[in-house]
């Protein structure tokens, strides 16, 4: 159920991905508060938006599946390998993997990508300046507007 909860997204790479995954792995996916681990980011190079670029792996601990030899909780664990479009191979995306054991919760990289913003208000200042500018006729403007003052 997490692959289908970040297939929404549509990230640049794997560490798109990887943040979707952190995000939704905490949440309560199988009705016995049963939490998903990421423990694992693989990038890959891609040229195509079809191609991998990268894979993820997950662990989920699994209490009734008790280590034979160790008395340890067991766990299940899982990799789905992504693209740009969502998760790629089988019919649920998910392969089994075996268990790493000494594999430690991994937090994806921040997304430290500037993003542009629209300004709440910026179809009142744009209309404001286009007035301005057909009462006067002239490209200057004399509204008073903070979000066009360049003084601090």
């Amino acid at each position: 159920m997490l692959v289908r909860a970040i297939s929404g997204a549509r990230p640049d790479d794997i560490y798109g991905w990887a943040r979707a995954a952190a995000a939704e792995a905490s949440a309560d996916f199988t009705g016995d508060s049963a939490e998903i681990e990421l423990i694992g980011i693989d990038p890959e190079q891609s040229t195509d938006l079809s191609e991998p670029f990268g894979r993820l792996d997950f662990r989920v601990p699994v209490p009734q599946l008790e280590n034979a030899n160790t008395g340890a909780p067991g766990a299940y664990c899982f990799r789905v390998a992504l693209n740009y479009y969502g998760k790629i191979g089988s019919s649920d995306g998910v392969d089994p993997i075996d268990c790493p054991p000494d594999a430690a919760v991994v937090t994806p990289p921040v997304d430290d990508r500037a993003v542009a913003v629209v300004s709440a208000n910026s179809r009142e200042v744009t209309t404001a300046v286009l007035l301005e500018r057909a009462r006067t006729g002239t490209r200057r403007t004399t509204v008073e507007n903070p979000l066009l003052s360049t003084s601090g």
